[in-house]
This record gives structure tokens, C-alpha cells and sequence, in this order.
């Protein structure tokens, strides 16, 4: 992970953070159709101006006990290379800078793929940034939707 601008999230009461090139926009909640024979935290797609985008419940994803969502879930829709995903948060914070010296990648240094790889530090606060690529691997580091729009 590198110095740069992250979007910061909520799931529960832990922050989270993404490359903001990788963000492409913001969306409130909205109808999500179920897929068969796909991971518990693939909810389902949603049809966005004619895209089809897989969605990802981030509270299921990270073992989180499910709860209804509130005025404040969205869902964020990335893109990494030519597929996009919609990732479920709970709410949406801020855009940050971090430096190189907030960034620490030890501990995620050995994990070829993990889905959190580093953790940014501001001031007494932790945000746990997620590598956007393995978004879009299942748990088992196969890549999960070919047809990720």
C-alpha cells in the first residue's frame, strides 16, 4: 500500500479504507437481486445504467454479525482493470490523505493476498485498508466472478 488519498468506511465499529482511484462512486441502498451458487458474502447484482455490478456484503466478507441496514448503508462500487464490484458498508466517512509514515504494511507483509494488507494510522485512530484487487478473489484466492462488470 502507498501514501495517498483513501476513502474511509464504517463496517461495525471498525474504519476501513480504499485507494480512491479504485472508487468509483457511491450509492444508497438499493434493490439487490440474489445469485445462486455463489460465496454467502456475494449478496447478489444490481443493474447500474445498464452495468450489471456484482455486490459484496462487507459485514459477511469480514465475519461480521449481519444487522438491517440503516439511512447510512451504501453500497461503493470500485473497479479494478476492467471489473467493477459494489462492496455493502455500513456508512461512508471521509477522504484522507495518509503518508508513507501513517502506513504499515508489516503485518500483511507475508500474505500473498490478503484482503486487508495494511493499516493506516491517524493520529490515535486505525484504519484498515483493503487491497481492491483481492475484492476480487474468493477466500481460496481463485478469482471470484469472471463476469465481474
Amino acid at each position: 500500500m502507498k501514501a495517498g488519498q483513501y476513502l474511509t468506511f464504517k463496517v461495525k465499529q471498525n474504519v476501513y479504507g480504499l485507494e480512491i482511484h479504485s472508487v468509483r462512486e457511491i450509492k444508497h441502498m438499493q434493490p439487490i437481486s440474489a445469485l445462486p451458487d455463489v460465496p454467502p458474502y456475494m449478496v447478489g447484482v444490481i443493474n447500474l445504467r445498464d452495468h450489471i455490478i456484482p455486490i459484496m456484503d462487507l459485514r459477511i466478507r469480514l465475519g461480521v454479525q449481519e444487522t438491517e441496514h440503516t439511512k447510512d448503508t451504501c453500497i461503493i462500487v470500485i473497479e479494478h482493470e476492467t471489473k467493477r464490484m459494489g462492496l455493502v458498508v455500513d456508512s461512508v466517512d471521509t477522504v484522507t490523505d495518509l503518508t508513507a509514515d501513517q502506513i504499515d504494511t508489516t503485518l500483511h507483509e507475508s500474505e500473498g493476498s490478503g484482503f486487508v494488507k495494511a493499516i493506516g494510522k491517524i493520529e490515535e485512530n486505525l484504519v484498515l485498508l483493503i487491497e481492491v484487487k483481492n475484492c476480487f478473489l474468493s477466500e481460496n484466492n481463485v478469482e471470484l466472478l469472471k463476469t465481474a462488470a
